[in-house]
């Protein structure tokens, strides 16, 4: 009987390690969609080809949140972008949608503006799709 019980035992420990790691790589993959920061907007764009929930949104190449959500409203493609650093992006930065590979790969490039005026959380931007 004492068998018995270690091979329970040794079940539930290797289940919950399982379960652990799982949940784990999931929380610190990049492709994980949390929220990035808190701060979000929904941008339309014409088109999204290759655009995929998890690719990076930079600001002169380096990297400061991901894309959240790509979806179609309204006939448009809107794509809900998610900042780690940024709280305020001023009204008159422009958002493209840009080819980084031969493959297709698609990121999202912010060229920051200086207006002093900023979106608020989850403000609709229009977008620009560019080449690559």
């Amino acid at each position: 009987m004492r068998s018995r019980e270690r091979e329970v035992i040794l079940g539930a420990v290797v289940f919950a390690a399982l379960v652990i790691l799982v949940i784990g790589s999931m929380v610190l993959s990049e492709r994980f969609a949390g929220a990035a920061g808190g701060y979000k907007l929904v941008v339309a764009f014409d088109t999204v080809s290759g655009l995929k929930r998890g690719d990076s949104v930079t600001v002169r190449g380096v990297k400061v949140g991901k894309v959240l959500e790509v979806r179609l409203e309204e006939g448009r493609p809107r794509v809900v972008i998610g900042f780690e650093d940024i709280r305020g992006l001023p009204r008159d930065s422009r958002i493209y949608l840009k080819g980084v590979g031969m493959m297709g790969e698609q990121m999202v490039e912010v060229e920051m503006g200086s207006a002093n005026a900023v979106y608020a959380h989850e403000d609709r931007v229009e977008g620009i799709a560019a080449g690559g």
